[in-house]
């Protein structure tokens, strides 16, 4: 009896634990697979945490965990034509450094095309509504709300600050400014006109009409060798990051705000003289350093996602558009990598893989 009783209590004890060594292994297989999927989750997230401010260089695919929202990034229509307030934007820029070499440039005159700054005071108060920066406009065309200030440009001197009342009718469609009389204080920036046209081509265009076809054209050529650069700006307003890598945000705005603290200490200033004079403050440079953040991981996940290396062919063709040419240069992949660390960037890889990615986007672009 008692070797029975002890059979059975073998045969008791082997099937307890071959249940619950079944149900170990059961519970085991299912726990290890979500082990195994939370492992892989934490590995990508050690990861991106061990690169802290991210590795220089190194792919992430930031759509995968969420990090990241891209916007759409291929085929998309660019607009290469420019509108003609653009072209002559260009121009007066140009023109800026010819007005003390054009007879008589100095001062507006009737059918010149200017660039200009103002500001509108209602009640002695500035107003956004009255106010532009590098407007542009034909003098005596037409073009601008009100006649009377448009006539009071002419005569103006290049450069200089004048302050215009122009007083509006009673029957304005602007209740604000009906009736009433505003001060502007006005700055004309540069001009442009037959004059300017020669001087500037060298007689090779002889007015205004001629030069504007053939700056059109300069700035179309420009547009669509530079769309890449149009479709990264637009795509990245539209790309969101929902989650930053562990520490970039701080790096990125340390290293910003280490460089503005170098160009105050050359300038004689305190970093916070040298950024208010600048009209930054630091919500600024933070706002700053998070735009070059989503910039590079919205380049790396787009890397990842198209397959593409950045060679040490296209790093150093990249490198060689960045860097200013000096003599006896040393031209050695890493002399030049060197440089660019010392001059523009710590991080040069994710630099010139951002170059890349917009050769890329501008391949697969439309142009209009």
């Amino acid at each position: 009896m008692k070797a029975k009783k002890k059979a059975w209590i073998v045969i008791i004890v082997l099937a307890v634990i071959g249940f619950c060594v079944g149900f170990y292994f059961g519970y085991k297989g299912e726990k290890d697979k979500q082990e195994q999927t939370n492992t892989q989750t934490r590995t990508q997230e050690k990861e991106i945490r061990a690169q802290g401010e991210m590795k220089d260089g190194e792919l992430v695919d930031y759509t995968k965990n969420n990090m990241l929202e891209l916007g759409k990034y291929k085929g998309r229509t660019v607009t290469v034509t420019p509108t003609e307030t653009e072209v002559y934007q260009a121009i007066l820029l140009e023109a800026e450094d010819w007005k003390k070499k054009v007879a008589d440039g100095e001062r507006v005159e009737k059918g010149d095309w200017i660039s200009l700054d103002y500001e509108g005071y209602v009640d002695d108060q500035p107003s956004d509504d009255l106010s532009e920066s590098g407007a542009v406009i034909q003098v005596g065309a037409g073009n601008l709300f009100n006649a009377a200030f448009e006539r009071g440009l002419m005569g103006l001197k290049l450069g200089e600050t004048y302050n215009l009342n122009v007083t509006f009718a009673e029957d304005d469609a602007d209740p604000d400014v009906a009736g009433k009389t505003i001060t502007f204080s006005v700055e004309v920036n540069a001009k442009f006109n037959d004059a300017y046209a020669k001087k500037m081509s060298r007689n090779k265009y002889p007015n205004v009409k001629a030069y504007y076809t053939y700056a059109k054209a300069k700035e179309e050529k420009e547009n669509r060798e530079g769309i890449g650069d149009t479709v990264w700006e637009d795509l990245l307003k539209e790309c969101n990051v929902k989650k930053y890598p562990a520490g970039s945000r701080k790096q990125a705005y340390k290293d910003q705000k280490r460089s503005y603290q170098v160009f105050a200490k050359v300038s004689g200033q305190s970093y916070e003289e040298f950024i208010g004079a600048l009209g930054q403050t630091d919500e600024d440079i933070q706002s700053s350093a998070d735009d070059q953040v989503k910039a590079r991981m919205t380049a790396k996940t787009i890397a990842i996602k198209e397959g593409l290396t950045l060679s040490d062919a296209d790093y150093e063709r990249f490198l060689l558009a960045f860097l200013e040419p000096e003599e006896e240069e040393d031209k050695t992949l890493k002399a030049m990598e060197k440089r660019y660390i010392e001059e523009q960037s710590c991080y040069p890889r994710d630099d010139m893989l951002i170059e890349l990615v917009k050769e890329y986007l501008g391949k697969n672009s439309k142009m209009k």
